[in-house]
């Protein structure tokens, strides 16, 4: 009876050490936050902490080993705003930045591309390596550098680089597939141009504002996969 007391209170004293050791790390960022953001410490809320951990990729490969190492990450809430925190090879690396970017893109392609240019997909990791390949990750991105990030997530084979394209009207181009063909190369040809890279872009034509109802996760501003396929469905975009 004695021996199994000593048992239960050792596995007792180890919850309570992992609990404690898990409470600590959760709070680890907030120091890294608020020192590069100007922020009040006791409002950044730490919400989880997903320690480091291998993905088994070997359904996308011939090769039944084939893993990939999935960096740590928090969970982090600051007043209403909600974004996540990765900690690559020493350093921390955060999407805080996400909406601000996004906004910075879209406008910059508008004023450099075209003007019905509406919409964009951004990830979080992009924002991570371009700030990894500039080796600063405490410092916040500028709106002079967003030539170089859209370059650089031109340039990112892990994601697709795709633009929403607006029209009034999207009725005309439903079955006038050869103009609406015509206007999504005429503006893939335009980036390539401008950003001087050949790897062309997916170019969505919509016919309203996607930018205000953007589904907002740990990848980034997209569409959903079945919101494209209802979308399509509906002959919203083409």
């Amino acid at each position: 009876m004695k021996k199994s007391k000593k048992f239960i209170l050792a596995i007792l004293i180890m919850v309570i050490a992992l609990v404690f050791v898990y409470l600590a790390i959760l709070q680890m960022p907030k120091s890294y936050l608020s020192e590069k953001y100007n922020l009040e410490r006791n409002e950044i809320k730490s919400v989880y902490f997903v320690p480091p951990y291998f993905r088994n990729e070997s359904n996308h490969s011939s090769n039944i080993f084939d893993f990939e190492k999935v960096n740590s990450k928090w969970k982090i809430k600051y007043k209403d705003d909600t974004f996540y925190v990765d900690y690559i090879d020493g350093k921390y690396y955060d999407d805080f930045q996400l909406t601000q970017i996004y906004n910075w893109s879209v406008d910059y392609l508008q004023k450099n591309i075209d003007s019905n240019i509406s919409g964009i997909e951004i990830y979080s990791e992009c924002i991570y390596y371009f700030q990894v390949e500039n080796n600063n990750s405490s410092e916040l991105i500028q709106e002079s550098q967003i030539h170089n990030f859209l370059d650089f997530a031109l340039k990112d084979y892990n994601n697709d680089f795709v633009v929403y394209y607006s029209v009034n009207d999207i009725s005309p181009y439903i079955d006038d597939t050869e103009t609406a063909t015509k206007i999504k190369s005429d503006l893939q040809d335009k980036i390539c141009k401008h950003f001087n890279f050949n790897r062309k872009p997916i170019v969505y034509i919509v016919d309203d504002e996607i930018t205000e109802n953007n589904i907002y996760s740990h990848r980034g501003y997209f569409l959903e996969y079945k919101q494209i396929e209802l979308l399509k469905q509906e002959k919203h975009l083409i």
